[in-house]
């Protein structure tokens, strides 16, 4: 299977190429999110603010899909998916529905400690070999590997991989021990009602 020609290009030509994609088609881009609420046990928590824990991944359900999609885009995209003379190398290289989130505000459900942390990428991925391989390598990620191996191996000729949002985790901005300090000024933008894991 040949390289796409994107996995080629500098950083340059690749972001002209993605101006060039959203000029000639008048493709959308999603609205990023501010700020995600996300639930997160106190033992992920500590991995967090030892360094240890660069991601931290929640499986798709539909919760999470309203959330984290932008709608607009969506709907673009399946309209446009089969238009003639699309580029599709570019369309699926360029175009994603997922908002990207900008911040997360980590806390548990009391709400008696939090983390509040820069994002520094997120994706909806299907759990395949390649993409586990991936967040293996850039983040130290292992949290999907028993999964993958698990449903590998039952896996039959009409098997899709299970889907998972991933969140990269960039700088601690805050942790609780400022929480009365911050409070009026850590807006929450984007919650969700229970996030499920």
């Amino acid at each position: 299977m040949a390289m796409s020609k994107f996995k080629r290009m500098s950083d340059g030509e690749y972001f002209l190429a993605m101006d060039e994609f959203i000029a000639r088609y008048n493709a959308p881009q999603c609205e990023p999110i501010k700020q995600l609420d996300l639930l997160l046990s106190r033992e992920e928590a500590d991995e967090i603010l030892q360094c240890k824990r660069k991601v931290v991944v929640r499986l798709f359900n539909d919760q999470y899909f309203d959330c984290l999609t932008d709608h607009y885009v969506d709907e673009w995209m399946t309209a446009h998916r089969d238009c003639f003379g699309m580029d599709m190398e570019a369309f699926t290289e360029f175009m994603c529905a997922t908002r990207p989130v900008e911040r997360i505000h980590f806390h548990d459900e009391q709400n008696s400690w939090f983390i509040d942390v820069t994002c520094y990428e997120n994706a909806l991925i299907p759990v395949t070999r390649k993409n586990i391989q991936d967040l293996n390598d850039r983040f130290g990620c292992k949290d999907l590997n028993k999964l993958f191996m698990k449903v590998a191996n039952g896996k039959d000729a009409h098997f899709e991989p299970p889907l998972y949002y991933y969140f990269a985790i960039g700088d601690i901005i805050r942790t609780e021990k400022d929480k009365t300090d911050c409070e009026e000024t850590t807006p929450i933008i984007i919650k969700l009602k229970r996030p499920i894991d």
